[in-house]
């Protein structure tokens, strides 16, 4: 995501590497950046109408085998992304198939059904429930074809959405005629996005309580994107709004029933408003890259309506993206829960509904781990205090 921002970032990066140890003049830098340009609900009853029109017959969440995402590792259902070389995999037929049985081994507490790894998540509008998100989940060390200095996250997407990761920020490009994941300069690092969706579509059928939202920086059009949906086989999973900004969210219990559990964001202006939701319509983001870390709206607008989704921006960039030390500092507990918290505060010019943070986006997740109530990442912790505190916001 804000590739502009890399862009000037790795000027000074792709100048070495272009022109090796002897070094280029100014000439020579605006030739090689240019070399490197990539050519190529509140309640379920505001969704009883559309429950006819389903495209899968709604599950019984009660009998819904779950994994609930806690961070143990589970089986590996084959999220291998491959390079921009790899074959996509699925023709047009098995595209439109619906999704898989569910056969995950049982993980449904007595309290009732697991949505997103609780019972207590289940009758809450998708909106009201804080996730962990990825900024740049693609520019990470594990899966292949990224060779970036400082990736913004270290950990492949099949070990984010294992860690608990439930949204992804994400960027589209079509690169040797292929649509890929890359930042900016698909020459650096860039991984097929087809056989990532079919890693994503086989996780979720494994997992079939969980919820994600996949945040896209697209230069793909909404055609592209639609195409790399069906050829993978994962359009069945995607989310259906179908109504306008400022409309009630299904809870995720609809959400998991019909089998809808993949929420398509983008800041594609053009986006149709259905399967494509452009995002900055539909809810609001604080800065990126902020060292102040304000509450204050960067794009979107907190005070148009109500019913939005709030993207609290948590992280801050080193001189090539994304640096694991900035982020065991900026993910601390003890510094990201009191933000959080205060910027889900009513303020009527910032946060006038008081919406909780729905994506606590940071880079590099995993880090400081063990944290600072327990085993696990400080973020996940952090984004569980903020659900355990709904609806009103922490003191």
């Amino acid at each position: 995501m804000h590739s502009a921002f890399l862009r000037a970032r790795l000027l000074a990066l792709a100048a070495v590497m272009c022109c090796g140890a002897q070094g280029c003049n100014a000439a020579d830098d605006d030739e090689t950046v240019e070399s490197l340009q990539n050519a190529d609900a509140s309640s379920d009853g505001a969704y009883d109408a559309r429950i006819e029109d389903a495209p899968q017959e709604p599950k019984d969440v009660s009998a819904v085998e779950s994994e609930s995402g806690s961070g143990d590792a589970v089986a590996d259902v084959g999220l291998d992304q491959g390079t921009v070389d790899a074959e996509s995999g699925q023709d047009a037929a098995d595209a439109q198939q619906e999704p898989s049985g569910q056969d995950a081994t049982a993980d449904v507490s007595d309290a009732g059904p697991s949505c997103n790894g609780s019972p207590l998540y289940c009758d809450r509008p998708y909106n009201q429930v804080a996730v962990a998100c990825t900024h740049n989940a693609q520019s990470n060390e594990e899966d292949p074809g990224f060779d970036l200095p400082t990736p913004n996250q270290k950990y492949s997407f099949q070990h984010q959405l294992d860690d608990g990761v439930r949204c992804m920020m994400i960027d589209t490009y079509s690169y040797q005629g292929q649509p890929v994941l890359c930042h900016s300069y698909c020459q650096l690092g860039a991984t097929a996005w087809v056989p990532m969706l079919q890693g994503v579509k086989s996780w979720l059928e494994v997992h079939p309580t969980e919820v994600l939202t996949f945040i896209l920086e697209a230069y793909l059009s909404e055609a592209e994107t639609l195409k790399a949906l069906q050829d993978s086989g994962i359009y069945p999973l995607v989310y259906h709004h179908g109504a306008p900004p400022g409309s009630p969210w299904p809870s995720l219990k609809w959400m998991v029933e019909h089998d809808q559990r993949l929420v398509i964001f983008t800041d594609d202006a053009k986006a149709n408003g259905d399967w494509h939701l452009h995002w900055p319509s539909y809810g609001w983001e604080t800065p990126y890259n902020d060292p102040t870390f304000t509450c204050a709206d960067a794009r979107g607008d907190p005070t148009a309506h109500d019913n939005q989704v709030f993207i609290l921006n948590h992280y801050t960039l080193c001189s090539t993206g994304g640096c694991a030390s900035n982020g065991a500092t900026n993910n601390v507990y003890s510094w990201l829960f009191p933000r959080a918290a205060k910027c889900w505060h009513p303020s009527a010019q910032y946060n006038p509904w008081a919406q909780i943070p729905t994506f606590v986006t940071v880079d590099h997740y995993e880090v400081p781990q063990p944290g600072e109530q327990g085993p696990r990442a400080d973020v996940l912790d952090a984004v569980a205090a903020l659900n355990a505190s709904w609806p009103t916001p922490p003191p």
